[in-house]
């Protein structure tokens, strides 16, 4: 039976997804990336971190190529902070991507590490900054994401920050990619259950 892993890695073979860096959509997406993660090292909870020190060290949790932790230690880097990055995955080939082109634009090397996101806390490091970048929570089911928010709370130092992408996936999947509407099946005060019917020419 084929791993986890070598799953994910024939799901991003079948599903087009834009994560060469290299590439024209990667670039466009790192650059993306890159001005977001200069707009966030001005949120209060990171200028504070960064006051007591000048250097951190950032695990990006299922970071792929490494498109958002290189562009989050790219920002550091340019602020004047020194980083020292680890990309975890599950993908042996994103990594390797990901080892290669964060030591090319960074200037350094970029540590990888090929794990489960869910299992971070047993490869024995400490970081200031875990981040998630990406899009990836649709990778895990309810359970699976309370393991992965415990398992980053062990890696975190004490004052240290988890920073998540996150969409609102109503709008950006249900309505832009076509579904007509929304029903609610059921409406409690503290539960709702919705189905969608999805619109056809």
């Amino acid at each position: 039976m084929a791993s986890l892993g070598e799953r994910l890695e024939e799901l991003y073979r079948l599903v087009p997804w834009p994560e060469d860096p290299r590439s024209e959509e990667g670039k466009r997406r790192y650059v993306e990336a890159l001005s977001q993660m200069r707009k966030l090292l001005g949120h209060e909870w990171l200028k504070q971190l960064l006051e007591s020190r000048r250097e951190v060290s950032v695990l990006d949790v299922c970071g792929g190529t490494g498109i958002g932790g290189v562009a989050l230690a790219g920002a550091l880097q340019e602020a004047g902070v020194e980083t020292e990055l680890t990309i975890l995955d599950l993908r042996r080939t994103a990594l390797e991507v990901a080892f290669r082109w964060g030591r090319e634009e960074l200037g350094h090397e970029v540590q990888v590490v090929e794990a489960d996101a869910r299992r971070a806390h047993e490869i024995g490091l400490r970081a200031d900054i875990v981040l998630m970048y990406g899009l990836s929570a649709p990778h895990f089911d309810p359970w699976g994401m309370a393991r992965l928010f415990s398992s980053v709370s062990e890696v975190l130092n004490s004052d240290g920050l988890f920073v998540m992408e996150e969409t609102d996936r109503r709008y950006s999947i249900f309505f832009l990619q076509g579904y007509a509407r929304a029903l609610a099946e059921s409406a409690g005060e503290d539960s709702l259950v919705a189905t969608s019917t999805w619109a056809t020419a």
